[in-house]
């Protein structure tokens, strides 16, 4: 009775630990609570009852870690105390199953695995590849304010970083059984650290050379989603985008506003600043990126990013691929018309198809290839690899926090975007409407960022890379198909032996 209490009371403590760790976004400390709660982690896994105790954890996490989206659910989507407490309570129930995939993970993996205590490191990364996520946090996330640490990102992603944690925890988990996994596993992160030494010195070397920089301006206009979404507010709210802006409207420079900065519908074929009033420019040598709405019918509507060349040249936008759903479109709604009626708020935006790079001309004859992430796309890990991929040499996002009001939510999104940086060794900028306006480097260091809630303008200068990391150029996804190819098998084995056993009987 004792130790099933003392494992409910560990499994309890574990998540609300990584919960809190979700608090302190890049910083030490939240990095170092991060480690006890990955231990604890362990713990569940190896308790009695594993899967209920790795349920436990992400039940308690949760509500810890993203308390805010319970504010966001009831402020702007209408509902009142009780239907939000359930909207909410369902969120945790429901995401707290990437848990339990940690135990059938490893439960599948060959017993072989278990001698260096490889087994819980490989499934624990593919319940983070797997699980289906509002918001896709990874452990390795949790480690960004240790620099040297979080360099492997560009070998196969933040989960790689989740791997090497749990295969940490796990030696010392195992200590008096198998001591040699401690030698083992502390040569990994002294590898770990070496690489990261290696890279963070070669990178700033490039840098600090200077060889193709661009200036660029981000606006953070501040505007609240009331004022947004007021339609008589429109024109004083993209005039306060140009007061902020115009300082910076100079010869090669980049304004980046956030997205849907112009919330009046615009034609996405417009093609030159002179076919629409609307658009902003000051024809001073600028070049612009900028969110907005756009349409190709009645029925076709986009959440786009609109490229302004410096000769007034407006290309084609890039629309939004991945929609937000329940914001921007309802999940069935075209087989489940009652879903529609339950959700009036919902939007009924297309998807864009391609992720392609604008080219700005500046300087005498270069060309910067600048692709943009709308909304929360920059915490999708493929879309930085497709636009890197695609050739581009910047990465923009273009996003509004507002939704998530004065909370952690929007430094916890920033947090998630930074890993884009490293993954593919390019600046991420990112342009938002009350914050957090920031620009991080291809390091995953956050050089400068605006207060949130507060207009402002961030202006500096960016080197454009376009080196290829191992994770973009080939490496991908690889991994985690592999270790799930031999999942597959070890199922498939383990089916033979018993069909063959009942043969034999």
């Amino acid at each position: 009775m004792q130790k099933n209490v003392t494992d409910l009371f560990l499994s309890i403590a574990g998540g609300a630990l990584l919960g809190l760790s979700w608090n302190f976004p890049n910083q030490i400390l939240g990095a170092i609570i991060a480690w006890p709660a990955t231990y604890l982690l362990l713990w569940c896994l190896h308790s009695k009852r594993p899967y209920l105790h790795c349920y436990l954890y992400g039940v308690a996490f949760h509500p810890f870690g993203f308390y805010w989206l319970n504010h966001t659910i009831g402020h702007f989507g209408g509902f009142s105390s009780l239907p939000t407490l359930l909207i909410f309570t369902f969120f945790v129930l429901a995401s707290s199953l990437q848990l339990v995939l940690f135990p059938l993970f490893f439960s599948l993996l060959p017993r072989a695995l278990r001698t260096f205590a490889l087994a819980a490191p490989i499934a624990w990364m593919l319940s983070e590849f797997y699980a289906v996520k509002i918001f896709p946090w990874h452990l390795g996330h949790t480690q960004l304010a240790f620099p040297y640490l979080i360099q492997i990102a560009d070998l196969s992603g933040s989960i790689l970083i989740s791997g090497l944690m749990i295969w940490l925890a796990g030696s010392i988990f195992h200590f008096r059984k198998r001591p040699q996994t401690a030698f083992i596993t502390s040569l990994a992160l002294v590898l770990t650290l070496g690489y990261g030494f290696y890279r963070v010195s070669t990178i700033d070397a490039r840098l600090s050379q200077n060889v193709k920089p661009l200036e660029v301006a981000l606006v953070q206009a501040n505007i609240s989603i009331e004022q947004k979404h007021n339609p008589t507010l429109s024109k004083t709210n993209t005039q306060h985008h140009l007061t902020l802006s115009e300082p910076y409207a100079q010869k090669d420079t980049l304004i980046i506003w956030p997205e849907t900065s112009i919330v009046e519908w615009l034609y996405d074929n417009v093609g030159n600043v002179s076919a629409d009033a609307r658009l902003p420019f000051f024809g001073n040598g600028e070049n612009w990126l900028l969110g907005g709405l756009t349409y190709e019918n009645r029925s076709t509507l986009y959440n786009s990013s609109i490229a302004i060349f410096s000769n007034g040249e407006v290309p084609e936008p890039y629309h939004k691929k991945i929609l937000m759903p329940f914001g921007e479109y309802t999940p069935l709604g075209d087989l489940l018309p009652w879903l529609k009626a339950l959700n009036t708020t919902a939007g009924e935006f297309t998807a864009g198809q391609a992720l392609h790079p604008f080219t700005y001309p500046y300087g005498v004859s270069e060309t910067a290839q600048v692709a943009p992430l709308n909304c929360y796309e920059d915490i999708v890990t493929g879309m930085g690899i497709e636009a890197v991929q695609n050739g581009a040499e910047v990465l923009v996002n273009q996003t509004n926090d507002g939704w998530f009001g004065e909370t952690i939510a929007p430094y916890q999104h920033h947090v998630l975007a930074a890993f884009r940086s490293v993954e593919t060794r390019r600046y991420l900028l990112r342009a938002t409407n009350s914050g957090l306006t920031a620009v991080v480097d291809p390091l995953g260091r956050t050089t400068e960022q605006l207060p949130p809630f507060s207009p402002g303008v961030i202006s500096t200068q960016i080197e454009l890379l376009n080196i290829m990391t191992p994770y973009a150029a080939y490496i991908g996804q690889k991994p985690y198909w592999l270790f799930t190819i031999l999942i597959c098998y070890t199922i498939l084995m383990k089916l033979r032996n018993f069909f063959l056993k009942r043969a034999s009987e």
